[in-house]
């Protein structure tokens, strides 16, 4: 697949905004969700904003949303995220084929003979390590990624988010999500499947079932602009803002 035609596919509709951000020299583009005039009053200006009040900060921690780790980690670090948007896939690390597919040489990752590190796995290992508390919550940045986050909900509650993300951000994950799943719940039975044993596929298809996470999710949309949030991935490390795949070279001058 050509880039021009990887974004003619995955064109979003007229609402959605496509930004160019620079960041480390190159340029990152960012699928812009508009946020209602009642939740955002200023988006220009919080376009531009860096940081984040650690009262803010603060409330992201809590047992209703995924949060992972130590949550009294010296390390507070909050990713606004879709399963669906390629430039999420680019920060996870592992989808090797849409940086080749859609040429964004600057997401090849040192692994694959490039110099970009991807900053999912990083995050994962200071999780890992107790040194941070990491919160994942739902943008609607690409359009798609509506039953892959009710999975993902689903896969915290068995203790298998990393396991169950991980996966979904391959390449396989990136295209299932996007060419067959989408948003119809009457597919999630085919992202169960893709899942496999990285969770319980039974429990798995019964939460997805129960659309128990649905709330949370709108929940996630509807405060992600407390973050100052303006396109997928959306970082908030130890409340400095960081706006696109950036690498984790550039994430670690935040971290305590």
């Amino acid at each position: 697949m050509t880039s021009h035609n990887f974004f003619e596919k995955f064109a979003t509709p007229i609402s959605i905004v496509v930004a160019g951000l620079l960041i480390g020299g190159g340029i990152v583009l960012s699928k812009m969700t508009p946020v209602s005039p009642s939740s955002q009053q200023d988006p220009q200006a919080d376009a531009q904003a860096t940081t984040i009040d650690k009262k803010t900060v603060a409330s992201f921690i809590s047992d209703d949303r995924i949060v992972l780790g130590n949550k009294k980690a010296k390390n507070v670090i909050i990713e606004v995220s879709d399963p669906s948007c390629p430039f999420c896939h680019f920060a996870a690390g592992f989808n090797p084929e849409l940086v080749e597919q859609t040429g964004q040489s600057q997401f090849k990752t040192v692994a694959n003979g490039g110099t970009y590190t991807a900053p999912i796995p990083e995050i994962e290992k200071l999780v890992a390590s107790g040194d941070a508390v990491y919160v994942y919550s739902f943008g609607n940045g690409h359009g798609n990624g509506m039953i892959a986050m009710q999975a993902l909900y689903c896969a915290n509650e068995q203790g298998k988010f990393w396991e169950v993300h991980n996966k979904l951000m391959t390449g396989a994950g990136y295209t299932l999500i996007n060419d067959t799943v989408k948003n119809d719940a009457s597919k999630s039975s085919l992202l169960v499947k893709f899942i496999g044993d990285a969770a319980d596929p039974v429990a798995m298809q019964s939460c997805i079932d129960s659309k128990k996470y649905e709330a949370s999710i709108t929940r996630d949309t509807t405060e992600d602009s407390k973050l100052k949030f303006s396109g997928t991935p959306h970082f908030v490390v130890n409340g400095q803002i960081f706006r696109g795949a950036v690498d984790f070279n550039t994430i670690k001058a935040a971290l305590k």
